[in-house]
């Protein structure tokens, strides 16, 4: 049965038909039971999606490598910059992974600048991190 295609946004929801295939992990809403808070302030490896990240470079810049998307498609994981010096946070990503950003993203380097992460994979099953919001400053 054909279902007219229409676009999704807040507040419309999809029918999911049974011959339907998904290859992703489910997409779990954040809440204090599905969605980890993590404190970093130093380079460090993110071990878990969905995730909220404070990082603290109060003492130096550090890179955050990101995990494996291959392992979290359709999770996201949040980064915010808490304190207010001119240290850094940068990312990175494993090996066979790709990070997809807006052009010129860089590092988080105020403070409270957040920025989001989406695991994905592409057309051609290459997976990798894509960058959701670039550098929004709350």
């Amino acid at each position: 049965r054909d279902i007219p295609s229409t676009r999704l946004g807040p507040g419309k929801s999809a029918v999911v038909l049974q011959s339907s295939e998904y290859n992703g992990l489910p997409v779990v809403p954040y809440s204090p039971s599905s969605c980890q808070i993590e404190y970093v302030n130093a380079t460090s490896d993110v071990n878990f999606a969905p995730s909220i990240i404070l990082c603290d470079a109060t003492v130096a810049s550090f890179t955050l490598t990101l995990p494996s998307a291959a392992g979290y498609v359709g999770r996201s994981i949040k980064f915010i910059k808490t304190d207010a010096t001119a240290a850094t946070v940068s990312f990175t990503v494993m090996s066979l992974d790709t990070l997809w950003s807006n052009g010129g993203f860089a590092s988080l380097s105020k403070q409270y600048e957040c920025i989001e992460f989406l695991a994905i994979s592409d057309a051609t099953s290459a997976y990798g991190w894509i960058a959701l919001l670039n550098k929004v400053v709350v």
